[in-house]
């Protein structure tokens, strides 16, 4: 039930916002933003239990794309394991997503979201078969973001993430974290080359 609630503080503001803004089209790829943040996993499944997870990093490229903002980006997160009965594993996320942003008084600005892509796990030791030194998933979640702009074309934020991996027993990420953005205006050789 918790879960579930959970999902549903994520997904509401994607709706409200949805419902209640009545946002123009804009320039499709007027604006490049570049995100890069610290990540921290404070999920309490079973990946959570018999691994450590240390601190790790997103990087991501966002552009306005009609009625949204597109982005995509990498995830990586390191888990150490507990004892000598597990491998570390090297965790990363390569994703793309859609969202909403909303300018709020005090130069703020909101933005919630999803992410879809591909949850790639590297088990390290040298007796690992091909197989199971790689393991390849689907993963799936949602995001709000809150930024501030401090001077020029920067952003300091934080996030709140939650993302289900499809594996046989399904793992569920609880992550919170901070960083920095810049943007600036995307060259005319690069939009055209997206249009």
């Amino acid at each position: 039930m918790k879960t579930e609630f959970g999902k549903f503080i994520f997904l509401f503001p994607i709706l409200f916002s949805s419902y209640i803004i009545a946002q123009s089209k804009t320039d499709v790829f007027s604006i490049t933003r570049l995100n890069i943040n610290i990540v921290i996993n404070k999920s309490t499944d079973e990946l959570n239990r018999l691994w450590n997870a240390k601190p790790g990093f997103e990087a991501s490229v966002e552009m306005p794309f009609y009625y949204g903002t597109i982005v995509g980006g990498i995830r990586f997160l390191p888990y150490r394991a507990k004892g000598n009965i597990h491998h570390n594993i090297n965790a990363a996320f390569y994703f793309a997503g859609w969202g909403q942003k909303l300018n709020l008084p005090v130069s703020l600005e909101w933005y919630n979201g999803f992410k879809v892509g591909a949850f790639e796990m590297t088990f390290d030791g040298d007796s690992l078969s091909d197989e199971q030194h790689h393991k390849l998933q689907l993963s799936a979640g949602v995001s709000s973001r809150m930024s501030l702009y401090i001077i020029h074309n920067f952003m300091l934020f934080v996030a709140v993430d939650y993302a289900a991996v499809f594996t046989h027993k399904r793992i569920e990420l609880f992550l919170l974290s901070g960083g920095i953005s810049y943007s600036f205006a995307t060259p005319i050789w690069l939009k055209n080359f997206l249009k």
